[in-house]
């Protein structure tokens, strides 16, 4: 555990370098931007839903675009960038020779990507509430002006993120295993693109790129359905196993 810790306190700090700070502070940001966008083009659709909840609708909204179009390109895009400190400078082989097992430096940057993650969802409510309320003030008849549903914004959030560890787990291995950033990129975008022809199948429960947006759009007669995090969260927690021990055990040249 202490060498964790010590991996994890040196990614921290490896972090400011990189742009994936900048990227989760900007992400969630864009999704509140499309929305106000959004509603303020076609104010006279959504003021004719008024009379629904709207924070229902917009907060669902959020979510969705968030999990089913952002996430599985963010994820592969911070993790590429954090593995990529090391793989430009050639770190890899001065890690490897520190005192510290060469697994921990793996949980490290799947910790500190977990983290990152976290503080995005964490944002898009925040978002979420304060794009909200500034509809209102523009204008009151999108009628914002009723109670922010916080408790379900942060139980759809949390259930998004908790299915979004498998595929945490997957693009930290690719990440780290290879050295091309296009490459690890790529498999991202490629997966990606997948999804969109297995949407709305049996298959896409199984799909870890599919499994966050899962979590917000399907529900059983009104219940949401958990299988996506069921599988995505102890799943994630499970690859990290195999995926550390092959790192591990990698020749570096």
């Amino acid at each position: 555990m202490k060498s964790i810790l010590r991996c994890f306190y040196a990614e921290l700090l490896k972090t400011k370098r990189t742009l994936a700070l900048l990227l989760c502070a900007v992400a969630p940001l864009l999704i509140g931007i499309f929305m106000v966008a959004m509603y303020l083009r076609d104010a006279d659709y959504f003021m004719k839903r008024a009379g629904l909840n709207p924070w229902d609708q917009f907060t669902e909204m959020g979510l969705v675009y968030w999990t089913l179009l952002l996430v599985p390109l963010f994820i592969p895009l911070v993790t590429a960038l954090l593995a990529q400190f090391e793989h430009n400078r050639h770190n890899w082989k001065l890690i490897y020779t520190l005192p510290n097992p060469r697994w921990a430096t793996f949980f490290a940057k799947w910790l500190v990507t977990q983290g990152l993650m976290l503080l995005c969802f964490t944002e898009l409510v925040l978002i979420i509430f304060t794009s909200g309320k500034l509809l209102n003030l523009i204008n009151p008849g999108y009628g914002f002006s009723e109670t922010f549903p916080i408790g379900n914004t942060i139980k759809f959030a949390g259930i998004a993120y908790l299915a979004c560890w498998i595929l945490i787990s997957i693009h930290t291995w690719i990440g780290m295993r290879f050295s091309s950033f296009p490459l690890a990129l790529g498999i991202g975008i490629f997966a990606t693109v997948g999804a969109l022809f297995i949407f709305g199948q049996d298959v896409s429960y199984y799909y870890p790129w599919t499994m966050p947006g899962l979590t917000i759009i399907d529900t059983r007669d009104g219940v949401l359905h958990f299988l996506p995090m069921i599988l995505g969260c102890p799943g994630g927690l499970i690859f990290t196993i195999p995926a550390a021990y092959n790192l591990s055990h990698r020749e570096i040249g």
